[in-house]
């Protein structure tokens, strides 16, 4: 980062521009990063869902069938990268399995939350979609206190 912002400083006056691509969490990682350049910053949203839809028949062709599409479209949640990811394992016969690409990115972003956030969420996935507070799960699930 020093070598690049040497040169945003030194070559001022100079035509040229940097692209810089990044998570939201960049301003975390790095709080003053561009604080004394020049910058406009663009935050993509959310692919539609009909632009998603439209990507995977591009890609994979009108053949699709209509529950992988719906999987695909679910799984990827509008994420582009996510999209992009899981209609290559399915082009390559992959469809059923997470590819190791979204694994591990969705890895390194649970990786970064507290101890206790993991843990939340971990219980969570035992119980499914829907999770309650403690008392009303036992009473659900019939288990004793």
């Amino acid at each position: 980062m020093s070598f690049l912002d040497a040169a945003l400083r030194d070559l001022r006056a100079m035509p040229w521009m940097v692209l810089a691509l990044a998570r939201p969490e960049v301003h975390e990682a790095f709080p003053r990063l561009w604080a004394e350049r020049q910058t406009q910053e663009i935050r993509l949203k959310e692919l539609p869902r009909k632009a998603c839809e439209r990507l995977v028949r591009q890609a994979l062709g009108a053949s699709i069938g209509r529950e992988m599409l719906e999987r695909i479209v679910a799984l990827a949640g509008g994420h582009a990268f996510y999209l992009e990811e899981l209609i290559r394992a399915v082009a390559e016969g992959r469809g059923e399995a997470l590819p190791e690409t979204v694994l591990a990115m969705v890895e390194a972003r649970l990786s970064r939350l507290d101890p206790e956030a993991r843990r939340l969420l971990r219980a969570a996935s035992v119980f499914g979609e829907v999770c309650c507070k403690g008392e009303t799960i036992r009473r659900r699930r019939n288990i004793p206190e």
